[in-house]
């Protein structure tokens, strides 16, 4: 995650999808999920190259396009468009928002190493870990947030880019806990979509030793991102049925997996 792209069309599905979830308005029948919000933070500075069009995807806040996404949560929608209109794109100001709960928590220190030793970079994820399991302790749903997604092959989490991605070590933690989980990733170019979202799918249930079964969430606007739903036994029910209105409310906008 990072500063730059706040308040973009992504931004809009991400946090649309968590308040459906966690159903933060209290508009829908059913309890109140709390939320925990940990944000792979990564220091922009440290890009060497910025994509064209990065943290620009924000033709959803113009008036031609107010139809489509606004009744998809006009509240959000509102909140998000006055960030682009201050000009005040960060994680400071979606928290302030209280747009995911005024007792949701947030881990927002930056998670980054610079030109430090890989030892020093082991110390300094894992102390920056053991912050995120800390304020998040008291939730019943966490929501994984990094720049790039789940890990890939070829990146450690101690190396130069390993700030970006979510390892499954780093989960387990919050399983233990009985706590529902969410993560961001975004999706490659090397197959299909679907057929990707199908092995990461079969990969944290394999991997974790999932006693649910997890759910993905396809997001149609922006760049191709999905969300993978890990629901504990306590909240099964309630995020499957989540998912299912979140499917009423936003239409082709979002796919769901299986």
């Amino acid at each position: 995650m990072q500063d730059r792209y706040v308040a973009d069309v992504g931004d809009f599905g991400k946090y649309g999808l968590l308040r459906v979830l966690c159903n933060t308005t209290g508009h829908e029948s059913g309890p109140r999920l709390r939320l925990g919000v940990v944000w792979y933070l990564f220091d922009s500075k440290e890009e060497r190259k910025r994509k064209p069009g990065d943290g620009r995807k924000t033709d959803y806040a113009k008036q031609s396009n107010k139809d489509r996404f606004r009744p998809r949560d006009e509240e959000l929608y509102d909140v998000l468009v006055d960030i682009l209109r201050r000009k005040a794109r960060s994680v400071v100001t979606i928290r302030k928002s209280n747009m995911l709960g005024r007792d949701a928590a947030f881990h927002d220190s930056l998670l980054t190493f610079g030109e430090t030793e890989s030892d020093a970079r082991k110390e300094a994820r894992t102390k920056w870990l053991h912050g995120a399991q800390s304020k998040t302790e008291n939730c019943d749903v966490v929501f994984l947030d990094p720049d790039n997604g789940l890990e890939p092959k070829s990146v450690r989490p101690w190396g130069k880019n390993g700030p970006k991605y979510v390892y499954f070590d780093e989960v387990r933690p919050y399983l233990r806990r009985n706590q529902s989980v969410v993560i961001y990733h975004h999706l490659g170019r090397n197959k299909p979509g679907n057929r990707q979202i199908r092995d990461r799918l079969e990969q944290l249930d394999t991997r974790l030793a999932l006693r649910e079964q997890p759910f993905a969430l396809w997001y149609h606007a922006g760049s191709p991102r999905v969300f993978f739903v890990l629901p504990s036994r306590t909240h099964r029910v309630l995020l499957w049925r989540a998912k299912t209105r979140l499917k009423q409310n936003w239409g082709s906008l979002f796919d769901l997996y299986p």
